[in-house]
């Protein structure tokens, strides 16, 4: 279900009812735009709505006035179009398949279909969506418009990502403990005690991996409740750094703690705080060459700050998109997660904020910012 919101006090240029008119008199029109199963608008040359069809107002919930003359992406909710009129021309417009099949229709008069994913904050935190979208080109008295039908397919999206996160993740644990003991007859004592170890670490990988999913579902659905305790932040990210030196990924590569420093406690929800760490540690490590490494830092004070620096830069297309779900800079392979989940767990229910730079001689670093204390849950209302 799409959460999107309106700016106030919308504006619509004159001659937009035209359309809206037009179609409204058509009894065929108006059939076709109440019957079709997905949210319809159509857009002027300035990509501005012009009309809309009975369920894409229903899904705002907004008068239709209220649609008229704004955006999609404004429409949709989209943080990278704050200010009315920006949708389709900041720096990340030009990463994102609605702008494309837009630009597609009104430029070369073709219809197109793109894939589309929006980043959204609203009153009960950030959230995100992905969509499909297809524009059609047309003119209505030799004046050009387009039609831009949305279809949500976050849940199928969802559902995608976390197969195939089941599918490879946890067959490839259990192929490993089963490789394991499939030469346990062959091993001296002291080397079966060692399978030991490495079994048990793979078990507690494929637990913790699982765990961290399931509370994921539960945080998009907003049934998540932190559980704030005391915490030094110094010994978080020297337990982050000691379970990810043994994870796949680590394999010629190292991982420390670089710096910790000023007053290290703090009280939040360390199984949280652990997960996001824990993504951005693993994300850091498939990205880093084999001979490199990953350096994690903390500074302890009244805002204490989590860093976690590798030193790849990502590409200016990846950066235009990190935090989106269901994007990955590992391709089709990739879980696409890990930013997301990490800005989710961060933002709604950390209180925090998270941010990265990623440039040449720096390298990529994400950054957590926290309140030193996690505030209480409001208590539930009376009645």
């Amino acid at each position: 279900m799409l959460t999107p919101t309106i700016p106030a006090e919308p504006q619509a240029p004159p001659a937009l009812p035209a359309l809206m008119r037009a179609l409204e008199a058509e009894p065929l029109a108006s059939l076709v735009l109440s019957a079709t199963g997905d949210p319809l608008l159509f857009l002027d040359a300035e990509r501005r709505v012009v009309a809309a069809n009975p369920l894409f107002a229903a899904l705002l919930d907004k008068p239709l006035a209220e649609v008229l003359g704004r955006r999609p992406g404004e429409l949709l909710g989209c943080v990278r179009a704050p200010v009315p009129g920006t949708c389709g021309t900041t720096q990340f417009c030009r990463h994102c398949g609605a702008n494309r099949a837009i630009r597609l229709a009104l430029e070369q008069r073709v219809s197109a279909l793109e894939e589309c994913r929006v980043l959204t904050d609203g009153p009960q935190g950030p959230g995100a969506f992905d969509l499909e979208v297809r524009t059609t080109p047309f003119e209505h008295d030799g004046v050009p418009y387009t039609a831009f039908a949305v279809r949500d397919v976050s849940a199928a999206k969802r559902r995608a990502v976390f197969e195939r996160i089941f599918f490879h993740d946890v067959l490839n644990a259990l192929g490993a403990v089963r490789g394991l003991f499939e030469v346990w007859p062959d091993l001296s004592p002291d080397d079966q005690n060692e399978m030991c170890a490495d079994a048990r670490r793979q078990i507690e990988g494929l637990v913790e991996e699982v765990q961290a999913h399931r509370e994921l579902l539960a945080a998009e659905r907003g049934d998540l409740t932190p559980h704030a305790e005391d915490a030094d932040g110094a010994e978080l990210a020297r337990q982050v750094c000691d379970l990810y030196r043994h994870h796949p990924a680590a394999r010629g590569r190292s991982v420390e703690v670089v710096e910790a420093s000023g007053p290290c406690g703090l009280r939040t929800d360390r199984v949280l705080l652990g997960r996001v760490l824990g993504n951005l540690v693993k994300n850091a490590l498939e990205a880093t060459a084999e001979g490199g490494g990953v350096e994690v830092s903390f500074r302890g004070g009244e805002e204490p700050v989590f860093r976690v620096r590798n030193g790849a830069v990502m590409p200016e297309a990846v950066q235009r998109q990190v935090f989106q779900r269901s994007f990955s800079t590992k391709g089709e392979s990739g879980r696409g997660l890990g930013t997301f989940s990490a800005r989710l767990l961060v933002e709604k229910y950390l209180q925090g904020t998270i941010s990265f730079r990623s440039e040449p001689g720096l390298g990529t670093v994400f950054e957590v910012s926290l309140p030193a204390a996690l505030p209480e849950p409001d208590p539930p209302h009376a009645g």
